[in-house]
C-alpha cells in the first residue's frame, strides 16, 4: 500500500511576481560547529524491554548512538539548496534530510528555526537527535535515522519547478518513505510531497509527523480554523478543549486560559486536533511574520 500526502508550507508573503522568475538548485558544503558523537557499539542491541516515547524501543538492526561528548569541532556537511525570488531552502541529507534553513528573501527572516550549532541530545530512537528546522518522522516519531544520512536526488519539472527528493528504506520494518521538496518559479510556498510505502506482505502500523521548529516570542500565537474544538496532550493520553482548556495538565487550565498564546502554553501542554485541511498557522505577533500549512492526502 502507498500513502501520498501533499502539503505546502509558506511564509506569510503577499506580492507580485516578477517576469522571468526561475528556480535554482545546487549543492555546496556548509561548515557548522558540531558537538561530536562517539562511534556506536558495533555489537547489536536486541530488545531488552527498553521503552521509547511510550512504545517498545526496538532498534535492531540499528546501533545506538548514545555516547555524546563535549568536544566541539567545525564539521563540513553537504547541503542542498532550493531557491527562487522569494524563498531559499537548505536541506542536510547527512542529518536525516532535515530542512536546516528556510529564509524569506524579502526581509531575511528565517521562518523555520535556524540552528547555528549541531549539538545532539538523547531524544531520538537511536539516541542522538537535534532540534531546529523541520524533522521528518516515519514510521515513528523522532525516527531511528533522524540523525543519520539519507539518499537524495534532484529533478527538474516541466512547469519550471525543481524538486529535491530525500528518502530511505527503514531497516526495522522494511518500509520506505520519500519526501519531495518543490519550489515553483512564481510562488513563495514550499510544496512537500510525502510518499509512504508498506513494502511488506503484512499490515504495519505507522506514524507520520513533520516536527517543525519556529522562532517564538512572548506574543507568539498558534492559529487553527474556527472548527477546531479539541486538543490532545503529549502522548495522546487525554483530550481537552481548544483554545481554552478545562483540565489540569502541566498547568492549571481551569481558569479560562487561552493556550494558543505561547506565554500561556507550558512545554508539552497540548496539541490541537481537528479534521480540516488547514494546518496551524503560527504567527509571531508584533513583527507580522509566520508560516501557514495546508495539506491533501491520497491513498493507493
Amino acid at each position: 500500500m502507498k500513502t501520498i500526502i501533499r502539503y505546502t508550507i509558506a511564509a506569510l508573503l503577499f506580492f507580485s511576481t516578477p517576469a522571468n522568475s526561475q528556480v535554482r538548485v545546487w549543492e555546496q558544503t556548509l561548515e557548522i560547529p558540531t558537538y561530536l558523537v562517539e562511534k556506536p557499539d558495533p555489537n547489536p542491541r536486541f530488545y531488552n524491554g527498553r521503552a521509547y516515547q511510550g512504545a517498545a524501543g526496538h532498534v535492531y538492526p540499528y546501533p545506538i548512538y548514545d555516547r555524546l561528548t563535549d568536544i566541539k569541532e567545525n564539521k563540513t556537511y553537504k547541503a542542498v539548496y532550493l531557491e527562487n525570488d522569494y524563498v531559499r531552502i537548505c536541506v542536510l541529507p547527512e542529518i536525516g534530510g532535515r530542512i536546516f534553513e528556510a529564509v524569506d528573501k524579502t526581509n531575511g527572516y528565517d521562518f523555520f528555526y535556524r540552528q547555528h550549532v549541531i549539538k545532539p541530545a538523547l531524544i531520538g530512537m537511536l539516541g542522538a537527535w537535534i532540534s531546529g528546522g523541520v524533522e521528518w518522522n516515519f514510521p515513528h516519531h523522532h525516527r531511528a535515522t533522524s540523525f543519520l544520512p539519507v539518499d537524495y536526488t534532484i529533478t527538474e519539472n516541466r512547469d519550471g519547478g525543481k524538486t529535491l527528493w530525500v528518502g530511505e528504506i527503514e531497516y526495522r520494518h522494511r518500509m520506505k518513505w520519500l519526501l519531495g521538496f518543490t519550489l515553483y518559479p512564481e510562488k513563495s510556498l514550499l510544496e512537500v510531497t510525502v510518499k509512504l510505502f508498506n513494502r511488506t506482505p503484512i499490515v504495519q502500523s505507522f506514524l507520520y509527523w513533520a516536527n517543525v521548529a519556529v522562532h517564538a516570542n512572548n506574543n507568539y500565537r498558534v492559529i487553527f480554523p474556527p472548527s477546531t474544538q479539541l486538543t490532545t496532550y503529549h502522548g495522546k493520553n487525554r483530550f481537552d478543549r481548544w483554545p481554552v482548556p478545562e483540565k489540569i495538565y502541566g498547568a492549571d487550565n481551569t481558569q479560562g486560559t487561552d493556550v494558543s498564546l505561547c506565554t500561556n502554553h507550558p512545554p508539552d501542554n497540548g496539541r490541537p486536533r481537528h479534521h480540516q485541511r488547514l494546518r496551524p498557522g503560527p504567527r509571531k505577533l508584533g513583527v507580522n511574520l509566520g508560516t501557514v500549512q495546508a495539506f491533501a492526502a491520497h491513498h493507493t
